[in-house]
């Protein structure tokens, strides 16, 4: 189908696969045993819970476009920026062709000056998960890296996180905090 694409019942007990260039919107039951709804260019939405396979892949586009989604694909398996599923797996799956970003940034620390030097960080924030997702998602561990790493004299410097990455799909933003040493109080 070269344009909007409204699916009202499939039912088989084959493999099936329905491709648009539009929007595709699923109105009503969709079982098979593997299915696969591909929205080359557009969005799928879902208007309840009607996603029935034992293997299920909703290829569509942006985020905020693919609405219902949420009815029958469980948190953990939305996928981003074109990162596909593995190979034999099971289950209701979405991915997009658009890439969210996380922004992950360090929290500000001041101290007076004590001769010690400054190592680590005051932990961070995380923002930007969609679709359910949680810092489950999150690999690696959380370091820190930037002026700040050693630093002893009166000054600002950054603290930089980094560390953590993902395999399903999300861009990572790290945001710098400032370590503040003030002077001791004369």
């Amino acid at each position: 189908n070269s344009g909007t694409l409204n699916i009202n019942s499939i039912s088989t007990t084959g493999v099936t696969s329905v491709t648009t260039s539009g929007n595709m919107t699923v109105n009503n039951t969709v079982t098979s045993p593997s299915i696969t709804l591909n929205s080359t260019a557009g969005d799928i939405s879902l208007s309840g819970n009607y996603i029935s396979a034992g293997l299920a892949v909703l290829n569509t586009g942006t985020i905020s476009g693919s609405t219902g989604l949420s009815n029958s694909v469980p948190a953990g398996n939305f996928r981003y920026n074109n990162v596909g599923i593995g190979t034999n797996t099971t289950g209701i799956y979405a991915n997009y062709r658009e890439q969210p970003f996380l922004t992950i940034t360090a929290n500000p620390f001041t101290k007076t000056y004590d001769g010690v030097s400054y190592t680590g960080g005051n932990g961070v924030v995380k923002t930007g998960f969609v679709n359910g997702d949680t810092e489950a998602i999150l690999n690696g561990s959380l370091a820190y890296s930037g002026s700040a790493q050693n630093a002893i004299n009166v000054g600002t410097y950054d603290i930089t996180p980094t560390g953590y990455s993902n395999s399903i799909g999300y861009g990572i933003n790290f945001v710098s905090g400032a370590l503040l040493i003030n002077a001791t109080p004369s």
